[in-house]
């Protein structure tokens, strides 16, 4: 089990951002911008969400090191979130933002089970993610994966949120996590570190990996609480 809440709660409640509530401001139609579905996608809104990733756009990163992927900022003074497979054993790595810039981020470290990985980005003016816990409501729905590959583009697909599946040979995979089935391994590679939204544009997990078949999800919660440890102690525990 994930530890640290009360280290998260007391010392990091200026560096990893708290929850809020969704957004409620209107939205414009996606217009000719492509949408990839996958899994078992059932069509539900897709382009109105597209666009809400969109504009989440600013709180995520391009992460290049012993991987290329993307990564989410969870507090306006540089802490960000990406899968563990990306930054590896690196001291360091770079991270090129929204308008293009582009600096070199402190591996803080990453819990083995859940795959995420810290970074601390020396920069005190990045745009936070909203953030939102999943709950037994979010599953089942449509949801975005949204990432930037090393051209910094947007991209975004589009599939249903499940609870992990007890009877599936998982391994490892601590019953936190979440998934995403996909039927395209290709497409999967294209989203590792990427923010999974729901249709306010808010952030419920990160997809840390994926395999031939799904996309393993740390739930936004279980992520922060992984930063907090890595932040304050420099490990963290989990089942």
């Amino acid at each position: 089990m994930l530890v640290g809440i009360g280290a998260f709660v007391v010392g990091l409640r200026d560096r990893v951002i708290a929850e809020h509530e969704p957004a409620s401001a209107a939205i414009n139609p996606l217009g000719n911008d492509a949408v990839q579905p996958f899994g078992n996608f059932n069509g539900i809104g897709g382009p109105s969400v597209v666009v809400r990733a969109k504009k989440v756009a600013p709180s995520i990163v391009s992460v290049e090191g012993v991987g290329t992927g993307s990564g989410v900022v969870v507090s306006d003074d540089g802490v960000v979130i990406t899968s563990a497979d990306l930054v590896g054993s690196l001291s360091e790595v770079q991270v090129t933002f929204e308008d293009g810039s582009m600096a070199f981020a402190t591996n803080l470290g990453a819990d083995p089970t859940t795959r995420v990985a810290v970074l601390d980005v020396p920069d005190e003016r990045l745009d936070s993610a909203r953030l939102k816990a999943p709950d037994a409501t979010t599953m089942g729905k449509v949801v975005v994966l949204a990432g930037k590959g090393g051209d910094g583009q947007l991209r975004t697909a589009l599939g249903t949120l499940e609870s992990r599946q007890p009877a599936q040979s998982l391994g490892e995979v601590p019953s936190s996590m979440l998934q995403i089935d996909t039927d395209d391994p290709d497409l999967a590679a294209d989203f590792q570190g990427a923010a999974v939204l729901d249709a306010s544009g808010s952030v419920l997990g990160l997809a840390t990996w994926s395999d031939d078949e799904r996309f393993y999800i740390a739930p936004i919660d279980v992520a922060r609480t992984v930063a907090a440890d890595l932040l304050t102690v420099g490990a963290s525990v989990s089942d």
